[in-house]
């Protein structure tokens, strides 16, 4: 586990790509319509919608939506109990930019709005940040205001990041710092995801201060490092390695390294109300490697909670993928949990009072 790549490795990357276009050229049946009842219902009107996060005082669920392709990506926001998405940004009726960054690195300019592509996402007290490929590899941040469906969102500042790297999820301390995660060089999340099937480090953590920029977490080099979060008191870090299916708690500094497995392929991570981490995780590679040709994805998933303290992992939740597949993060309101997907047209809410599905 662990190795670096070789040009062996490399033929073995090309053939494990190979099986996967083979599996990719099988033919997805059409997928059921979006269900509004049952233990875990269904909301269409989305594309890729890949990350979720819940804001109790604004009263809004907010999520990415990174489409594939020419096509500029967004985010929208759901108010809990009901089923209409919301554009939230950008917007075309607001500026939805603020004059001059108040946030970040005061050097930052403004996204280009035609190719925002949203990927993970943060809420904190200065705002919601999101992880963007779009024109450049940043942490964008944005201002929210309003309540459930009068919320409105403008952009105020951002942090690009370290040349040759990219971001999947970000998390932000107490202090202010930024964590990423950086599971691949730009553009080769796909190869890297391949390159774990033989136990390779794709990627690190990343850490920004303001004054001190960024550098890179010691003892983060892994296999596609994914979800990421940090503690109330900033003392630790956790992080989702999906390519070894475990994941990491360690300091900033790199010190105390602990690990604990987790089925399947570990992807974002969020805080539940009782500090326990919930993680979404993909339960097989080849279904989910297929979702990139296009279509319903179908790939099976499964929820777990893990306790920040002990690491003891408790499975929440698992699906085949008929509803919903590809599940890759997974927030709580109330008795309901709203469960983003990397691939497709919708998101899910599981009623846990009624068990699930």
């Amino acid at each position: 586990m662990g190795r670096q790549g070789g040009a062996g490795d490399g033929r073995s990357v090309r053939r494990a790509a190979l099986l996967v276009l083979v599996v990719a050229a099988c033919t997805a049946a059409p997928r059921p319509a979006c269900e509004a009842d049952g233990p875990l219902a269904t909301i269409c009107g989305f594309e890729n919608p890949e990350d979720v996060a819940y804001s109790r005082e604004h009263e809004a669920v907010v999520i990415s939506e990174m489409r594939r392709g020419d096509a500029g990506g967004a985010l929208s926001t759901l108010r809990p109990g009901s089923r209409t998405p919301r554009r939230l940004w950008p917007q075309t009726r607001l500026p939805g930019i603020e004059a001059g960054p108040a946030a970040g690195d005061p050097s930052c300019a403004p996204p280009d709005v035609a190719v925002f592509a949203p990927h993970g996402l943060f809420l904190a007290p200065a705002g919601l940040y999101v992880v963007n490929h779009g024109g450049r590899e940043s942490v964008e941040i944005f201002r929210l205001d309003g309540v459930g469906e009068e919320l409105e969102a403008r952009w105020i500042g951002c942090v690009e990041l370290p040349t040759g790297t990219s971001g999947n999820d970000v998390a932000v301390g107490p202090r202010g710092e930024v964590v990423v995660s950086n599971p691949s060089a730009p553009g080769g999340l796909l190869r890297a995801s391949l390159a774990s099937v033989l136990g390779l480090h794709t990627g690190d953590v990343l850490l920004w201060k303001a004054g001190s920029g960024w550098r890179r977490i010691p003892g983060s080099e892994s296999s596609v490092p994914n979800g990421v979060a940090i503690s109330a008191d900033g003392q630790q870090v956790y992080y989702a390695e999906a390519g070894a299916g475990q994941v990491v708690r360690l300091g900033p500094d790199g010190s105390e390294r602990t690990v604990v497995q987790v089925p399947g392929r570990p992807d974002n991570l969020s805080w539940s109300d009782s500090r326990t981490l919930r993680v979404a995780s993909h339960e097989s590679f080849l279904a989910l490697a297929a979702c990139w040709r296009g279509g319903p994805c179908r790939a099976p998933w499964a929820v777990y909670e893990i306790d920040a303290e002990t690491l003891a992992v408790d499975r929440r939740l698992a699906h085949e993928g008929e509803k919903i597949g590809a599940v890759a993060s997974a927030v709580s309101v109330g008795n309901r949990f709203y469960l983003g997907s990397a691939f497709g047209d919708r998101i899910g809410v599981w009623s846990a009072e009624e068990g699930g599905s």
